[in-house]
């Protein structure tokens, strides 16, 4: 993979905090994934054991979730630009993660899961050199107004959102 000529003088681009990741994948919903609380019509939105042929696929071949996302349970998982820690206790706004680490976080399913593993809320971590051909990664641009306003306060990592994470203890972590 090639960087795009003038990619890198663009500025603004990031990985998605996992607190992003997690908001565009559940898509305005509290369920279980995008479209409900059941996997029985998880194939028809995303790859994973049931339907890859375990094998990952070209991106946009089934329905996007209600934000016009594709692939977000399935397919292959993203890196985050967090380091893989314990959730805190309570409810936290627009959490981050620790500051260190030695693994990065990563969200999604991929196409050999099973649907446990393509929930919303999964979560699990990679160390930054490890490869694997079921492993990408989603490019976000913060506002590029927004970080050069002097009155914005806004870090360059991420514009404040009100994000609220409430981890399930129901659910495997």
């Amino acid at each position: 993979m090639r960087a795009k000529p003038g990619f890198q003088g663009l500025g603004g681009y990031r990985l998605p905090t996992e607190a992003e990741w997690e908001l565009a994948c559940r898509a305005g919903t509290r369920t279980a994934y995008s479209f409900g609380e059941s996997a029985v019509l998880l194939g028809n939105y995303s790859r994973y054991y049931d339907n890859s042929g375990l094998h990952a696929w070209p991106v946009g071949e089934l329905k996007p979730n209600s934000l016009g996302l594709f692939d977000m349970h399935g397919n292959v998982s993203d890196w985050c630009q967090d380091w893989y820690g314990q959730y805190p206790k309570g409810t936290v706004t627009d959490p981050t993660g620790p500051s260190s680490g030695s693994s990065r976080v990563c969200r999604g399913g991929r196409w050999g899961n099973i649907s446990v593993f393509c929930r919303s809320a999964h979560r699990h971590r990679s160390t930054p050199d490890a490869r694997s051909g079921g492993r990408g990664f989603r490019v976000l641009r913060s506002s590029v107004l927004a970080m050069n306003s002097p009155k914005a306060g806004l870090s360059e990592r991420s514009p404040k959102r009100k994000i609220a994470v409430e981890p399930r203890s129901d659910v495997p972590q």
